[in-house]
């Protein structure tokens, strides 16, 4: 009989569960582990000593891909509701009042080789500062920020946000992200109408960066949901289906069997994101910085919008 993974979560960590649900988003060891900032090998031992807790395979390994097996979905969707809800009861517990603290939503890679110098301003200030990091999504992260789960997110910038100020970095082109053996792969640049009857894939993303996406995007998205814009190149490879990122995904996020092809459309903005309403001081050095850093248009250092 299969242990559920309420039961197995007392001696099961939350990294573990952590670990798992990050390789059912790349399905490959080497990336996954990356995300976590280890080596492969250790990785797989905190995932095989998983499912050896639960007693059966939560992923299927052939020497070319990696897949999640069908008991494996089931228990994953679980352990995203319990990992999703520690990070809230993390993200509501008090704090040490002595020692100011501040947690960070990342889309992607966050603001890229500028957070070096926005690291720098805050401890100039702030030297005791405590930073913790928050990986979200398309869909949540503003609501990461807005809902006070963040104090401090690094977003794209499509529309105003009510409640949250979105103060631009930097900017950049877009591109369609294609699987090599397509057609589209050999162009010079592509026109919405170009890829307009392709195969989308379907990343999980909220309304405003839809419309950034644009109208073909929505109406033509297939296959498994990808969360985090980190998995998309894989996922374009693996299923031959197309994708919108911004151009610097061909340097962060490089696929020997994906090109990225000029996209017309808006660029990608990215911006740091605090509540309109948080006026604490580590907060309004925060607007402070991120008004010095690079005006929008630098575009080597565009976050990805997936």
């Amino acid at each position: 009989m299969d242990k559920s993974v309420d039961r197995i979560a007392s001696r099961t960590s939350i990294r573990s569960l952590r670990f798992a649900l990050t390789l059912s988003e790349e399905l490959h060891f080497g990336r996954a582990a990356q995300r976590h900032y280890i080596a492969a090998q250790p990785f797989g031992q905190v995932i095989r000593s998983l499912e050896a807790d639960i007693g059966y395979p939560l992923f299927e390994r052939t020497s070319r891909r990696v897949s999640v097996s069908a008991q494996g979905l089931a228990f994953l969707d679980r352990a995203r509701n319990i990992v999703g809800a520690f990070d809230t009861l993390i993200s509501t517990s008090p704090t040490s009042t002595d020692r100011e603290h501040m947690t960070i939503a990342v889309l992607g890679f966050g603001i890229s080789s500028m957070w070096g110098d926005f690291e720098d301003g805050l401890r100039m200030v702030f030297p005791t500062l405590a930073m913790s990091f928050k990986d979200v999504t398309l869909a949540e992260q503003y609501d990461a920020v807005r809902s006070g789960q963040a104090d401090v997110g690094f977003v794209q910038a499509v529309d105003p946000v009510d409640g949250v100020d979105l103060i631009p970095v930097a900017a950049g082109p877009r591109v369609a992200v294609v699987p090599r053996r397509s057609d589209l792969a050999d162009a010079i640049e592509l026109s919405v109408s170009d890829v307009a009857d392709s195969p989308f894939l379907d990343v999980e993303m909220g309304s405003q960066i839809q419309r950034w996406a644009g109208e073909a995007w929505g109406c033509g998205r297939r296959g498994d949901r990808v969360r985090y814009p980190a998995a998309i190149s894989h996922a374009v490879a693996l299923t031959g289906r197309i994708a919108v990122h911004a151009a610097t995904a061909s340097t962060y996020y490089p696929h020997p069997e994906v090109a990225f092809v000029p996209l017309e459309g808006d660029d990608c903005t990215v911006a740091v994101a605090v509540r309109t309403s948080d006026h604490r001081p580590v907060i309004e050095l925060v607007r402070t910085l991120a008004l010095a850093l690079p005006a929008a248009g630098t575009t080597s250092d565009c976050n990805f919008p997936g």
